[in-house]
């Protein structure tokens, strides 16, 4: 209809302009330098094409960080986008992400475009606050190009209808490491440790001699992952993952080395040898940065971004972090395993489009995504602006130009396609080269949680929230771990844990992951 009204517009404007024309009385006369049939005619005038009027579109994000420039005209990146793209683009921050866009959408107040995970795409598309994006697919064939095509998966699509653009997206799961302060062993002359009963020496004379003089803790971590540093070792993660053993979908919580696993952990945690901010993940970290802490698991992004290190070396110029191979396995034929991998490792937010939003505005964004794929757009978004805030070196190499970094901090805010890590992380980060090579060694548990189609009615976020209060039972001694099994039996009894487990077989079996 929008289109008709804005035909029978333009129509009476030209009956309009043809009828001004008719009733003018005068005409300007062709002077004898220039009759009337020397006049170029309309089809003889050079034609130049006229400019497409500048497009705005607004895209939500979940958050900017300290460095994004606190205006447009301090935005160098949105502005270099323009004049590439014709495109204005227009981050909203938008705090308690899921309830806030809520509201917007149900009050037609919502970006252009918006990350969404899974879930909320569905809940979405079945609501119709977005709209589906199949007919777009030839226009972004350059970005998905680039991408690859095994990122034209499910997650982007309800009922074979695509409701999300492909996204590359950084596996966070393989930042993982195991850390130990390499200059606390120099100093005992001790050997790296290989099993948990040599780390767990090194942790406890460490914190009884106090040796970093900060009050030492021996290991650090967010949450459980400090604790699977040991639990590992007996080939689990402290937490409810389905995978697949010989074939055959289980789960972590069913594994015959679990209570030898909780009961292993808990021998640091009664020596007090874990942070009691273990819980609260920022306040770990800083404990790690700032020297207090002599071991642990983190994300090398945590720890070893140069500022961090910065932060270290401030307290302690001697201080280094070095790499903990995988300790030695704690069951015969049972591989050490070291943090997750996600088999869906590209099950995490994507963008949608608000069922408002205008083919004209989506053609826009289509053309930010191709533009950012192109290698130009793909190093703006890393790096900047090459010979402003980056260059090659003699070597060939891409470096960020002395007093630049601060400038490209929140360049990745505009990674809308997403990026090939490694690629990025060994051109942004040069400084955690060898971590990023490390980490590819170890021996990661493949879970299978984020395939799964689970229905509401199986309550999964309660389940999961028991799970874990009764792992911290088990390991802080408010519950004896032989009242494991015990434990089990109330997840089939209250949470409905086998039809979670049948589902999980059907899904994955139906897949051809499992027989």
């Amino acid at each position: 209809m929008k289109r008709k009204v804005m035909s029978l517009l333009l129509v009476c404007c030209m009956l309009l302009s043809c009828l001004a024309g008719c009733g003018k009385q005068t005409v300007d006369q062709p002077t004898d330098a220039t009759k009337a049939t020397d006049a170029p005619k309309a089809t003889d005038a050079p034609t130049e094409a006229v400019p497409a009027e500048p497009i705005t579109i607004t895209i939500a994000s979940k958050g900017l960080g300290n460095l994004f420039p606190e205006s447009d005209e301090a935005n160098w990146f949105r502005q270099v986008l323009f004049e590439k793209t014709n495109v204005w683009v227009d981050l909203i921050p938008i705090d308690d992400y899921y309830t806030a866009l809520n509201v917007q959408l149900t009050g037609g107040q919502a970006p252009d475009f918006f990350p969404v995970d899974y879930d909320h795409m569905k809940e979405y598309a079945d609501q119709g606050l977005i709209q589906p994006i199949n007919q777009y697919k030839e226009s972004f064939a350059p970005m998905l190009e680039w991408l690859g095509e095994e990122y034209d998966n499910f997650v982007l699509y309800v009922e074979d209808e695509m409701y999300a653009f492909p996204r590359a997206e950084a596996n966070s799961d393989l930042y993982e490491l195991y850390f130990i302060r390499q200059d606390v062993l120099d100093h005992y002359g001790m050997e790296m440790p290989k099993t948990i009963d040599e780390f767990f020496d090194f942790c406890q004379k460490s914190v009884q001699d106090d040796v970093t003089g900060l009050q030492t803790i021996g290991i650090g971590a967010k949450k459980f992952a400090g604790y699977n540093m040991i639990a590992g070792t007996y080939g689990v993660m402290l937490g409810n993952y389905v995978v697949i053993k010989d074939g055959k979908v289980t789960n972590t919580l069913l594994d015959t080395n679990m209570k030898d696993a909780l009961t292993a952990v808990k021998k640091f945690q009664d020596a007090n040898l874990v942070s009691p901010n273990i819980w609260d993940a920022g306040t770990a970290v800083v404990e790690m940065r700032k020297g207090q802490t002599v071991a642990g698991s983190a994300p090398w992004s945590n720890l070893l971004k140069q500022a961090y290190i910065d932060v270290l070396h401030a307290v302690n110029p001697d201080a280094e972090w070095g790499y903990i191979p995988a300790f030695e396995s704690n069951v015969e034929g049972v591989e050490t395993v070291v943090a997750f991998y996600d088999y869906n490792s590209n099950s995490g937010e994507k963008f949608a489009v608000n069922a408002e939003t205008s083919e004209e505005k989506i053609n826009a964004f289509i053309k930010v995504l191709n533009y950012i794929a192109t290698d130009e757009g793909k190093m703006l978004t890393w790096l900047g602006v090459q010979g402003t805030h980056w260059d090659y070196d003699a070597n060939g190499n891409a470096v960020v130009l002395e007093g630049q970094a601060d400038a490209i901090n929140y360049t990745s805010n505009y990674q809308f396609a997403g990026r090939n890590d490694d690629e990025y992380l060994a051109v942004k980060f040069p400084e955690a080269a060898e971590a990023n090579e490390f980490r590819t060694h170890y021996n990661r548990l493949l879970k299978y949680n984020n395939v799964l189609d689970v229905p509401a009615d199986l309550y999964l976020e309660d389940m999961e929230t028991y799970v874990q209060d009764q792992l911290i039972a088990f390991i802080q001694g408010e519950r004896p771990i032989e009242e494991y099994d015990a434990f089990v039996q109330e997840l089939y009894d209250i949470y409905n844990f086998g039809a979670y487990m049948d589902l999980a077989a059907e899904q994955l079996t139906d897949m051809g992951l499992a027989k």
